[in-house]
């Protein structure tokens, strides 16, 4: 992601840049989704801005690290873990690389983390993110594609996630792939 973004804690163009991406992916979140995604972004990318990084950054990574040794979460880290596993799957989906970790893992502990939050109450900003969650990653990924205009999965990441969750944005991401070495398999073979 480009410095000017990781730099921007301004909820007004949060908003348009997540309207930006909402079109890009081909889908539209509820206000109360949008707002709530808004939300998480500015809170995220302005501890980072605000020289916080290390600490807030480091906590966060600390609650999911902790999960992944125990299997784990305290109710009261319940939000910020399903909240990192989002900005996870869709903006840094290189970390699960790192770690080793399926992204689609990281999808199923957001949705079901935002499921227990909402306690089986279906009409609550947690169902939406739990019900949404893939549409909101599809959308954080079209941000990141949006800034850096290249794809942020690599194909087998998309593929997974394109057959366990149906990620759209997965879907175009293959279909680029394929066009790409058709074009370039088709074009070896004339010469």
């Amino acid at each position: 992601m480009s410095h000017v973004m990781l730099h921007t804690p301004d909820t007004a163009l949060w908003h348009a840049l997540v309207g930006e991406a909402q079109a890009a992916a081909g889908c539209m979140l509820d206000q109360e989704t949008e707002g709530y995604l808004v939300t998480t972004l500015v809170r995220f990318i302005g501890n980072m801005g605000q020289g916080q990084e290390n600490q807030k950054q480091n906590n966060s990574m600390g609650l999911l690290d902790d999960f992944l040794d125990t299997g784990q979460i305290h109710y009261g880290n319940m939000q910020e873990v399903a909240d990192q596993c989002l900005i996870l799957a869709g903006l840094l989906p290189d970390y699960a690389g790192q770690k080793q970790i399926s992204i689609n893992y990281f999808v199923e502990l957001g949705q079901g983390t935002y499921a227990k939050l909402a306690a089986g109450d279906f009409d609550n900003v947690y169902a939406h993110m739990s019900r949404d969650f893939v549409k909101l990653m599809d959308v954080l990924q079209n941000l990141r594609e949006i800034d850096d205009g290249r794809s942020c999965l690599e194909p087998m990441q998309a593929h997974e996630l394109w057959t366990s969750v149906g990620s759209k944005n997965a879907k175009k991401t293959l279909d680029k792939i394929s066009s790409s070495a058709l074009f370039m398999h088709g074009t070896d073979s004339i010469h």
